[in-house]
C-alpha cells in the first residue's frame, strides 16, 4: 500500500518483507485471486509486477459479506436437516441467527458505500 513505486516485483516484495520467494508466490496467487492484488506489466519488460488493487478493500468486504451469507445458508440447511426446533439444532440455530443478523445489517451499509463511491467519482 505504501510502496514506491506502487508496483513491485516478487523479488522486491520478498526482500522487503523478508520472505522466501516460494511462500511469496503462493501468497501473491491467493491475494490476486481474492482481488486484493493485481498484476501489472510494463512495455518492454517481461517481468510481472504486483500492486494493491485500488478496489482491494471493497473487494475484501464484499467477500466477507459473501462468506457471512454462505455460513448463514449452511446453518439454515443444517436446521432443516436437524429440525429447527430440535435441541440438537440449538447451536446451529444460534449461528444462523447471528450470521443472518450480520448479513441483514451489512447489506444496507454496503449499498450506502457503493452510492457514496459513485458520488465521489
Amino acid at each position: 500500500m505504501v510502496c514506491d513505486p506502487p508496483e513491485q516485483s516478487p523479488g522486491q516484495i520478498a526482500e522487503a518483507v523478508q520472505a522466501s520467494r516460494g511462500s511469496l508466490t503462493s501468497t501473491l496467487r491467493v491475494l490476486t485471486t481474492a482481488g486484493l492484488v493485481r498484476t501489472v506489466t510494463r512495455p518492454g519488460d517481461r517481468s510481472t509486477y504486483y500492486r494493491v488493487a485500488d478496489e482491494a478493500w471493497a473487494n475484501s468486504w464484499q467477500q466477507q459479506l459473501a462468506n457471512l451469507q454462505a455460513f448463514a445458508d449452511l446453518a439454515r440447511d443444517g436446521m432443516e436437516i436437524l429440525g429447527a426446533d430440535s435441541p440438537r439444532a440449538a447451536r446451529v440455530r444460534n449461528a444462523y441467527e447471528l450470521y443472518s443478523f450480520f448479513v441483514q445489517q451489512s447489506e444496507p451499509l454496503w449499498k450506502q458505500w457503493q452510492e457514496r463511491q459513485k458520488g465521489q467519482s
